[in-house]
């Protein structure tokens, strides 16, 4: 009762609700539960309007006509929107005309202006021949009000629906230029920007027919987007874009927002395009009612609008479209390459929910029980996967069998027989673990239910193994036990690698590694070779990582096992790089194991003793191959541990040295390679030896700036490979051990703003890979971080 009465009172003009309530009998309890939510909306609605009137001193700025704003002398207002006033303006030098947009939002925080300065920086890099460039951008303070401005490519045209409506364009004129619009936004999102505000008037069309997308990124660079969408929706207003957003856009989550928002609003405006009608018919009411529309009913259908619209670009649009921004495309890049394969006469990659995809709205709804789904779902593939596999086997053993029987006369059928069945094992062997440990890793491990899956994959692979080792027990050929033994070793790192993603299984883990090495110890005793030996010490050095912290006196056990089969190994074959790199492992192990909890001083000359050693082994490498920068990356994480090692002995000059020629080594490799992002992360943890050393010396002034870099610089190589579970994790340890450290030195205020900076990078890097729900949690703990840290 009170729930009906409340929405019929709520349509009704403020002045007339009273009225209406006294009108209408109901219970007490009914009645004051009705004036309670009213009085609420009134309460906030008051609120709004108070946060969102101009002040005295806004209101002569925004109706008196300027003049100029900096360099720029206005000419006209061209016209007023919901973010600000866009004005022709001329630029004076260089001498061009452009447009000037004044936004409405003020910046009156710190990071505002901080995040406003990196979101230009960002937007100054698009180049794209339909992106109107933005030329300039910053504060405009006028009676000590800040409001940003933005100066861009001035466009004379109209807007996109008002072009292909004047120009009669027909169906796939309208495509090709509605392409150019995609490859615009793609170019955007591939440099992490996101448009959120795409709508005709947005996208303009030259007097050659060329579409410019206008104000790229402008809302984000202010966040009024979020403030328009907050304010408004609470006063109960329609907003003109509203239309063009996307479901997760209309909960006003700038969060929430990702490239496939963008998607969906492209999807909008092909529609409107397309038909000169939007898809939702949102009708009179107010902003719940419409985003109850865009967000719960399915749109209009294109066909039955316009019965000459193909079918697949009905799918298409409807892919653009789907509320779920999991079933969108992935990028406007997708949408444009469908649109183009149509243009082509080639099928288009998008149709209709399929089995799979109706499954997985079933396990959205019905997420107590999608686990178990998932799992028998799973079972299920793996037992087709494993019937067909036994299948195909003994179809070959029948064609086999055929064959020896034709031949039998002949040894040298058989032979061939024999080396065509070993052939099928490789590259089964092959086929196998390219899926198991390959693509279907990687599309699983992100979805709900996904580390059980992987196990599941795990156990296929070692029943696998386990036919592969009946295989090699019935062959001479000492290659497939090689193969079996990659396959151990492959398990293992999958399973509880130390320097590898895994999952955990440690114990599970070094029993592949035992029996790899196992497996390599036997061909060894067979026909001894230096790599067999170089292979089992890398296998033992391998066990050894796992038992550091739980087992250390079996680790070093192990470490010492494996230091003379690497040596051995590498007097066998001196001008093997990778032997050679095997033996040099071996002694940075076991240095690392006698540096470990409050190692003495005897311990701490030891280690570097074999530090030394490995640094002259990597060193000689990298004389012999200059070209490859492994090598002298291996010299740098060598010095880098001679630095560490002297520093604990108060080796202080020696330590520096050292320090620096670390850093050193890893500045020449990313001048070499600047692509290779591994370097950034080698740069931004030898800056944290080196500025951790200046702390413990107490120079400050040194320790700031390289305690700075060392985190911008591993932010950067995070939110570059984000997928990366060792980049988050550096992040993650590093910022609390740096911010302690900078409030320690007196540089609390420094340690907040790059609180803020990490921050700012990840949240841009989240909405760039929305998937990444490891990458999500990393946000979190970041945000939840006390600014002092603790190591």
């Amino acid at each position: 009762m009170a729930e009906a009465l409340f929405s019929e009172i709520e349509q009704l003009p403020a002045d007339r609700r009273e009225e209406r309530l006294d009108q209408t009998s109901c219970d007490e309890p009914v009645r004051r539960e009705v004036e309670s939510r009213l009085s609420s909306i009134a309460n906030t609605l008051d609120e709004v309007s108070a946060a969102d009137a101009p002040t005295l001193e806004e209101a002569p700025r925004v109706h008196r006509p300027l003049k100029r704003i900096g360099n720029y002398s206005i000419k006209r207002l061209i016209g007023t929107g919901g973010m600000g006033q866009v004005y022709e303006a001329m630029q004076e030098h260089p001498r061009r005309p452009v447009a000037l947009k004044v936004m409405r939002a003020s910046i009156a925080t710190d990071r505002g202006r901080k995040r406003f300065e990196y979101e230009v920086q960002i937007l100054g890099r698009l180049r794209h021949p339909n992106i109107a460039q933005i030329y300039d951008a910053a504060v405009w303070n006028e009676e000590g009000i800040e409001s940003p401005y933005f100066v861009m490519e001035y466009v004379e045209g109209r807007t996109i629906d008002e072009h292909v409506r004047n120009q009669d364009l027909d169906i796939r004129e309208r495509l090709r230029l509605f392409l150019e619009v995609c490859d615009a936004i793609s170019h955007g999102h591939e440099r992490g920007i996101i448009h959120r505000d795409l709508k005709p008037g947005n996208i303009l069309v030259d007097g050659n027919g060329v579409a410019k997308v206008i104000d790229f990124g402008v809302a984000r660079a202010t966040d009024s987007d979020l403030r328009s969408t907050e304010v408004q929706t609470a006063a109960g207003q329609l907003i003109g874009t509203l239309q063009y957003m996307s479901p997760e856009q209309c909960e006003a989550n700038p969060m929430d927002i990702d490239i496939r928002s963008d998607v969906y609003a492209l999807g909008v405006v092909l529609f409107e395009l397309l038909v000169g009608e939007m898809p939702y018919e949102l009708g009179g009411g107010g902003i719940p009612e419409a985003i109850q529309v865009i967000c719960e009913r399915p749109p209009q259908r294109l066909t039955t609008m316009n019965t000459s619209i193909p079918r697949d670009i009905e799918v298409i649009v409807g892919k653009a479209l789907e509320k779920d921004r999991e079933r969108r495309y992935r990028s406007a890049g997708e949408l444009g390459d469908d649109i183009r394969r149509f243009l082509d006469d080639e099928p288009i990659v998008a149709r209709p929910p399929s089995l799979s995809e109706h499954i997985r709205r079933y396990a959205r709804k019905h997420r107590a029980s999608a686990s178990a789904a998932i799992t028998i779902l799973i079972l299920l593939v793996t037992s087709v996967i494993a019937i067909v596999y036994f299948a195909l086997e003994a179809s070959a053993q029948r064609d086999l069998a055929t064959r020896e029987a034709i031949s039998a006369r002949s040894a040298e059928a058989e032979a061939i027989s024999e080396a065509e069945r070993a052939n099928r094992n490789f590259d089964r062997l092959q086929s196998i673990f390219g899926d198991l440990f390959g693509d279907l890793q990687q599309q699983v491990r992100n979805l709900e239910g996904g580390m059980e899956a992987r196990m599941l994959m795990i156990r296929m692979g070692l029943e696998h193994i386990d036919q592969l080792n009946l295989e090699a027990e019935r062959s001479e050929r000492a290659q497939l036990r090689e193969q079996t033994a990659i396959a151990h070793e492959a398990v293992g790192d999958l399973m509880g690698g130390y320097r590898t993603a895994n999952l955990g299984r440690t114990e599970e883990a070094i029993e592949q590694f035992v029996e790899a090495e196992r497996i390599w110890s036997t061909l060894e005793d067979e026909q001894p070779e230096p790599r067999h030996l170089a292979n089992r010490a890398r296998l033992l050095r391998k066990q050894a990582d796992l038992l550091r912290t739980s087992s250390p006196e079996e680790a070093m056990e192990l470490m010492e096992r494996a230091k003379p089969l690497a040596l051995e190994a590498m007097r066998g074959d001196a001008t093997n790089a990778l032997i050679v790199r095997q033996h040099y492992a071996a002694l940075e192990g076991i240095g690392d194991l006698l540096c470990e909890e409050a190692p003495s001083t005897l311990q701490l000359s030891d280690a570097l003793l074999l530090y030394v050693q490995y640094r002259d082994l990597a060193q000689n490498l990298s004389h012999r191959f200059p070209e490859n920068r492994d090598y002298n990356r291996d010299v740098g994480l060598a010095l880098r541990k001679i630095g560490w090692t002297r520093t604990q002995l108060q080796q202080w000059s020696e330590a520096e040295t050292a320090l620096r020629e670390s850093l050193a080594r890893f500045e020449t490799n990313q001048e070499l390679e600047p692509e290779n992002i591994r370097h950034g992360r080698d740069i931004g943890w030898a800056c944290w030896y080196l500025g951790d050393f200046h702390v413990i010396r107490s120079n400050h002034e040194e320790a700031k700036p390289t305690l700075v870099r060392c985190m911008r610089t591993l932010v950067t190589t995070c939110t570059s490979q984000p997928g990366s579970a060792d980049y988050r994790l550096d992040v993650l340890d590093v910022l609390p051990a740096v911010s302690e450290s900078l409030h320690a030195m007196g540089f609390a205020e420094d340690a907040r703003a790059l609180h803020e900076e990490t921050l700012l990078q990840l949240e841009l890097c989240q909405e760039r890979n929305p998937e990444n729900r490891p990458l999500r949690r990393l946000l979190e703990d970041i945000r939840n971080l006390k600014l002092t840290g603790a190591r």
